[in-house]
């Protein structure tokens, strides 16, 4: 559909604006037909000229539909010349058609000045028309540059709001009372039982935090930094947990160079502790594997959970990272997730990043 005829007010103030540029055009022609010395009537004129013309609007509107197939960010000059240059003749040409039938019609019933006025001022006709079908061929692209404009700023605001949502749950997620108490209460038990843990478990925590704050700015990430950032959270939920969490991790094969987004992992690694170890009391396991080929990124997140122990989601986690996702690269990634026999499976599948987001990620 157009988007003149979304709103109702555009719609009518186009008609009625057409509607005096019509009349205007209709007294032009005449003075024209007049200078000629045919023999015009007025009455003639504007019942020939009013409805002919206004179907011209619509002939001219219905470019916008390839307008949308030939954007000119993509299509090559040439090529674009041509079609529309070819679209245009033929929108004309099927207008003075529909014109040549309005004016016989109108001959019939008696105003038998019609086909004269078509005839006579043909040339006019035509020009008139094709200029004015190109100057809506301009509005229409640039409608469409500064909707395709608005919906790029739409998504960047989009993905700023989305990076601050994760920045709170990551920082929530480090500063939550249950979790610093938790994690006060295990460095007290280590300063008894293994004080020599305690070190390490406050570095992971302070570079945990510093990633939380400052990565999350960033437009892009090394696929190495991500998994830092995951393994030091799980190291500390590991501490936690005891011998009852089982971590796993397979990156063998992957370009841990390769740049991603920022705060990708923690989400699922989020996810897979409180849905996962969390809702289990016997032995639990979180399995973590990352590839790349040619610069595509695999990222497979797996635990287990017990279904009745389960705690019910809220489902954010996922579908805020899905959006993201969306966001930066539309349909060429893929997020996908499922539950069978106590395993909860998350797979990601990223195309490349942009190459000045990749330079920005090794910076």
């Amino acid at each position: 559909m157009h988007p003149l005829f979304n709103s109702n007010r555009s719609f009518l103030s186009l008609s009625i604006l057409w509607t005096l540029l019509c009349v205007l055009m209709s007294f032009i022609l005449l003075q024209l037909a007049q200078a000629k010395d045919a023999p015009i009537f007025w009455l003639t004129a504007f019942v020939q000229f009013l409805p002919w013309y206004f179907l011209l609007l619509f002939f001219s509107i219905s470019n916008v539909y390839l307008c949308q197939r030939l954007p000119l960010d993509s299509t090559p000059g040439l090529a674009l010349t041509l079609v529309q240059g070819l679209a245009a003749c033929i929108t004309i040409g099927l207008w003075l058609t529909a014109g040549w039938g309005w004016s016989r019609l109108l001959m019939q019933t008696g105003f038998t000045d019609a086909g004269a006025l078509l005839d006579g001022l043909l040339a006019y006709h035509t020009l008139f028309g094709l200029l004015v079908y190109g100057v809506w061929v301009m509005l229409h692209y640039t409608f469409l540059g500064a909707t395709q404009q608005q919906g790029k700023n739409a998504r960047q605001l989009e993905q700023q709001l989305m990076i601050k949502s994760i920045e709170l749950q990551s920082l929530k997620a480090t500063v939550h009372p249950h979790f610093m108490y938790n994690s006060l209460n295990m460095l007290a038990n280590l300063s008894q039982s293994a004080p020599d843990q305690i070190h390490p478990l406050c570095v992971q925590m302070s570079e945990f935090l510093r990633y939380s704050v400052n990565h999350g700015k960033k437009p892009a990430v090394t696929l190495g930094e991500e998994l830092k950032h995951a393994q030091n959270y799980l190291a500390i939920e590991r501490a936690r947990f005891g011998e009852r969490l089982t971590i796993e991790y397979d990156y063998g094969d992957a370009d841990l160079t390769c740049a991603t987004l920022p705060l990708l992992l923690f989400p699922l690694v989020e996810n897979a502790i409180k849905h996962g170890a969390g809702s289990q009391l016997d032995a639990a396991f979180i399995r973590i594997r990352l590839s790349t080929q040619e610069q595509w990124v695999t990222v497979v997140v797996e635990n287990s959970f017990d279904p009745h122990g389960i705690k019910p989601g809220t489902g954010h986690g996922l579908s805020n990272t899905r959006r993201r996702l969306h966001a930066n690269y539309g349909d060429d990634a893929r997020l996908t997730h499922r539950a069978s026999d106590g395993l909860f499976r998350i797979e990601i599948k990223l195309p490349p990043l942009p190459a000045a987001r990749r330079l920005e990620a090794k910076l």
